[in-house]
């Protein structure tokens, strides 16, 4: 179970997740679990805007991480903003 937090008042927004993470897997006809500290859930969108995404449950889109989709479309935002959000 994923926790996270957000502490947010007129001037600034504070994230905060915990750590863990539990990886599920069919070996052999059979579901194993492994349990690991240190998992990243908590990511800067952009390098150059004050945005970021909080990932909890599913941690993948078609077997890709959804760390690596966000560093691939940080990469490729490069410099450029916006000037408004769209949810």
């Amino acid at each position: 179970m994923t926790s996270e937090v957000v502490i947010m008042n007129r001037r600034a927004i504070a994230l905060a997740a915990d750590s863990a993470v539990t990886v599920t897997s069919v070996q052999n006809g059979r579901r194993e679990s492994k349990y690991f500290k240190g998992a990243n859930k908590v990511f800067e969108l952009s390098n150059h805007s004050s945005v970021a995404i909080m990932i909890f449950n599913m941690a993948d889109v078609h077997s890709v991480p959804w760390e690596i989709i966000i560093k691939s479309y940080r990469a490729h935002l490069g410099k450029r903003a916006f000037s408004t959000l769209v949810h």
